[in-house]
């Protein structure tokens, strides 16, 4: 396996986050935004 990508986003110090991204995403838990929760797959009614 490969090393986990770091974050990279802006700060507001104007510097680069160092935290490690979550897997599947480009950004940190911080970063990533809210949450949303899991959606069920809505099917059609016969």
């Amino acid at each position: 396996m490969g090393k986990q990508v770091k974050c990279g986003a802006k700060t507001k110090k104007g510097t680069r986050c160092t935290h490690p991204a979550m897997i599947g995403y480009s950004r940190c838990q911080e970063h990533r935004g809210k949450w949303n929760k899991p959606q069920k797959k809505q099917t059609k009614k016969r």
